[in-house]
């Protein structure tokens, strides 16, 4: 599509990641996407306009009852991009949002609250409502142009994947072993976001991945399951050393492991 159909168009991504001692990782990537910056460094003084994304990433380690059980956590780490929304991006009311998760269960969380819902055990109708979370979308509702919500599968062993929600899966990962403090000293500032004001636009690939999430789903592209394990690792390990240096390059965040 057009560059221009992107306008005032916000991208929120987000992944949790379970850790030992029923610590959970979150993490939640808002893009705003294709925002005109006026370079003013040029000879001659042009004032060359450049198309770029603003990027702002959030992560927080939690503690959860069941930690079997990864339902909890991936809706408060889409709440947790929510909210990040709500406090940090000024001009909602004329941006179009759309929420990005890989768990079924956090869409029928947000999504419903009908018998659907009701049918799997998680939550009761009356409970979602009146539920923090659900409460943060329901603000975001109200201040924004418009929201949708859509999934997106998350990358197996040598593919990329959507860069943004391999970007949370990196970070949740990463997050869980580490307490709060210690990520807002390593990544963040002391309002607990780090922000890339003009990151490269996303690429082609990931728009590919992101459109195709749904065929995927339904049974394209599924994982052979007759690769030796050692094979998958490495494959698995390659990708993730190739995503580690793409969020250097692009949003300036070097992890160790």
């Amino acid at each position: 599509e057009k560059s221009e159909s992107f306008h005032n168009l916000l991208l929120i991504t987000s992944d949790a990641s379970r850790g030992a001692n029923r610590r959970t990782g979150l993490a939640s990537i808002l893009r705003e996407v294709n925002i005109n910056h006026n370079d003013n460094n040029q000879k001659d003084d042009e004032n060359i306009q450049k198309v770029v994304d603003k990027v702002i990433l959030t992560t927080r380690r939690i503690h959860t009852i069941a930690s079997k059980d990864i339902f909890q956590s991936e809706v408060a780490a889409l709440a947790l991009g929510i909210r990040a929304a709500l406090q940090h991006i000024p001009s909602l009311n004329s941006t179009k949002v759309i929420l990005l998760t890989d768990s079924s269960s956090a869409l029928c969380f947000f999504c419903s609250y009908g018998k659907e819902v009701e049918e799997t055990g998680k939550v009761k109708p009356k409970q979602i409502l009146d539920h923090p979370h659900y409460k943060a979308l329901q603000s975001l509702v109200n201040k924004a142009k418009d929201v949708k919500i859509a999934k997106v599968r998350s990358a197996k062993l040598g593919v990329d994947g959507f860069f943004d929600h391999d970007v949370t899966d990196i970070l949740s990962s990463y997050q869980k072993n580490v307490s709060n403090k210690e990520m807002i000293k390593q990544i963040f500032s002391h309002t607990g976001i780090h922000t890339v004001t003009k990151a490269p636009i996303l690429r082609k690939e990931d728009l590919d991945y992101l459109e195709k999430s749904m065929n995927i789903e339904s049974g394209k592209g599924k994982v052979k399951k007759n690769k030796r394990q050692v094979d998958m690792k490495r494959d698995s390990d390659v990708r993730l050393k190739r995503c580690r240096e793409r969020i250097r390059e692009e949003l300036g965040i070097d992890l160790i492991s």
